[in-house]
């Protein structure tokens, strides 16, 4: 995961993945956890952390094959 800033707001930071994430081949627990931090240059380098959890759901993003042209 990357983290990069976002000039319109400084307490807005967005969090990317390098690749898709795919809930059938993701490992168990469907998860990804990561302990983030930022910090602030300055006179007193002010630092903060705070652990992101991601729970990673499944979404019908397949779509649906038939076999059959006529379904009776």
């Amino acid at each position: 995961m990357s983290m990069r800033y976002q000039k319109s707001c400084w307490r807005v930071g967005v969090v990317t993945v390098s690749d898709r994430i795919d809930y059938e081949t993701f490992p168990e627990p469907k998860q990804i956890s990561c302990l983030l931090t930022v910090s602030e240059p300055g006179v007193e380098n002010r630092t903060v952390s705070a652990n992101l959890w991601i729970v990673i759901e499944d979404i019908n993003d397949n779509s649906p094959v038939f076999t059959e042209t006529v379904s009776e």
